[in-house]
């Protein structure tokens, strides 16, 4: 199905204003809008068409009407990007920018995944059902922040309302392949949810740590939650290991979920956080119990 406020334009300009639009559309940390290169009046154009194929009307911002323009938009980004090209290699480009259909990325998993997450009652199927076919998903832009597209991650989340519990999935994306680091079946009753957005991972995954996490120290902060912060230090330039840039604040359990993605900046006094928290385990499995 053809866009015609993109017929002038070529496949290259076609795929980069599609995917401006699906990330004018997700949500964003700290609520701050994206920077997006291309004109809004085409962007409007486009958007004002799609409603208009799908029959959605300009004032519905329904989380129904959003999820059928995204797929919508995200189909029509594919059909663009393997026109004529080899697959893989658009795949790879599409889905490091976030913006590749959700079942098209392959799913691999961190070396100790499973000796963690198996005991929390997580499978193969939740973590593939989740990331392939996802009722909220947040592509995070490091590159928005500063930070290299090396730290870029993807937070997925499936909702299992008969059970009062959403399984927020988070992975480190690599071109069209999604490594999981962490998949946590968060119950309601069990976490704070005032002033969270329920409709997105991110906001789950802060609720959640807030509950299960610990205090940690970096640099010159302490927080259950980092995520795309460059903070000061006073470190010698050549600290390289996690160990010694995280500092527990208080005492806790050996049990731990360590989720750290963070560097020493060269020739700086600053530590590049792309992630950082660490989950009491023994106090999740034991809430975890009760749902059982």
């Amino acid at each position: 199905m053809k866009i015609k406020a993109l017929r002038n334009h070529d496949t290259k300009t076609i795929e980069g204003i599609l995917a401006a639009l699906t990330l004018k559309m997700l949500p964003h940390p700290y609520n701050k809008p994206p920077s997006l290169k291309f004109d809004s009046n085409i962007l409007d154009a486009v958007m004002r068409e799609v409603r208009t194929k799908l029959n959605i009307i300009e004032s519905d911002d329904s989380s129904v009407a959003q999820a059928k323009l995204y797929n919508f938009i995200v189909n029509e980004i594919s059909r663009a990007a393997f026109k004529g090209k080899n697959s893989d290699d658009a795949k790879k480009r599409l889905g490091q920018k976030g913006v590749l259909r959700s079942d098209l990325y392959k799913i691999e998993y961190t070396k100790n995944f499973w000796n963690s997450f198996f005991k929390l009652y997580v499978r193969p199927a939740h973590i593939e059902e989740a990331i392939h076919y996802p009722d909220e998903v947040e592509h995070l832009i490091p590159e928005k922040f500063g930070f290299e597209d090396g730290s870029a991650a993807s937070l997925y989340m499936k909702n299992v309302t008969d059970s009062n519990m959403s399984l927020v999935v988070t992975a480190a994306r690599h071109g069209s392949t999604q490594t999981v680091i962490s998949a946590w079946r968060v119950y309601y009753d069990d976490i704070d949810l005032n002033d969270i957005n329920m409709s997105s991972p991110l906001g789950m995954l802060r609720a959640f740590v807030h509950t299960y996490g610990i205090n940690l120290n970096i640099g010159n902060k302490t927080d259950k939650f980092f995520l795309y912060e460059k903070i000061t230090t006073t470190l010698s330039a050549n600290t390289e290991d996690d160990v010694n840039l995280v500092h527990f604040v208080e005492p806790h359990s050996t049990n731990l979920f360590e989720h750290f993605m963070l560097r020493k900046l060269d020739d700086s006094d600053s530590i590049e956080i792309a992630f950082a928290y660490a989950i009491n385990l023994s106090n999740y499995l034991n809430d975890l119990k009760r749902h059982k």
